[in-house]
């Protein structure tokens, strides 16, 4: 049975029109005050000419940033944060939440909460430059490790301006849906929360491993596993049926392979 993607987890423009039509965005996008509500304001890679202004405004217009508790506490028991409270939450906990934001936020007096995917954070020797030091990155989020490391997080944690919260392992796709959509040809690529995350060879091989959530029993699909079929994807959050058939992915990859690898898309047999 073909498992459709549900509506609230396609990526269309028609669902901002709908949002806007029926009432869902609130007051002050279109010049109201905020009233009781707590605006979150939701960020992932940034840069300092993007976030600057926004903070600038925010610092400007006498408003505050709160954590996660405060909010917490208004949604769980009613106690509302005090007048012109806004959250800043910058999912994902991308390199440039340590690089970029967390300096921008001290310069501003402000703090903000992150959903760091547990699973992909990396350890290191040290904390990277920030913003205004010598070696800074701008392009940390394309970089080899593109979160915020182990260090880093705890320094964010330390230093008040972050609150550090998890935001699911892995942050997978799987495939859902055993119809075909495509193959991995040369040239494949993907967002790294987009490539769908399959069976690892450990399992199919009965290699003995340790079971972790995301870990090692699941490995995600790239451009070197060419021939490979794609199928439709759902977010793992989603609690959708996970269809991998993995004997077939085998049979089309050494298909490939055996056909010259790269060589074997250029050929018209």
């Amino acid at each position: 049975m073909t498992q459709r993607i549900p509506f609230q987890e396609r990526k269309t423009p028609w669902r901002g029109l709908l949002d806007l039509a029926t009432g869902r965005y609130p007051r002050f996008l279109f010049g109201g005050g905020i009233g009781s509500c707590v605006p979150v304001f939701h960020f992932h890679e940034v840069t300092a000419s993007g976030l600057e202004p926004y903070l600038r405004r925010l610092a400007e217009s006498g408003f505050r940033t709160i954590a996660s508790d405060a909010l917490a506490a208004y949604v769980l028991r009613g106690t509302h944060p005090g007048p012109k409270s806004v959250m800043l939450c910058f999912d994902d906990a991308w390199a440039s939440l340590w690089t970029v934001a967390a300096p921008l936020m001290r310069k501003y007096c402000q703090q903000a909460v992150t959903f760091a995917i547990v699973g992909r954070i990396a350890d290191a020797e040290s904390v990277r430059p920030v913003l205004g030091e010598p070696g800074f990155d701008p392009l940390a989020d394309r970089s080899a490790t593109p979160y915020c490391t182990w260090p880093e997080l705890r320094a964010l944690a330390a230093s008040g301006i972050v609150d550090v919260q998890a935001h699911t392992w892995h942050h997978a796709k799987m495939f859902c849906d055993q119809s075909v959509t495509g193959f991995i040809t040369p040239g494949f690529t993907t967002h790294p929360h987009d490539a769908p995350h399959v069976i690892s060879d450990q399992v199919l091989q009965n290699i003995p491993h340790t079971p972790v959530p995301g870990g090692p029993a699941q490995r995600p699909l790239g451009p070197a596993d060419l021939g490979a079929p794609l199928h439709l994807v759902r977010s793992a959050m989603s609690d959708a049926l996970e269809y991998d058939d993995s004997a077939a992915r085998q049979v089309c990859m050494e298909q490939v392979k055996s056909g010259g690898g790269v060589d074997f898309f250029g050929s018209s047999g």
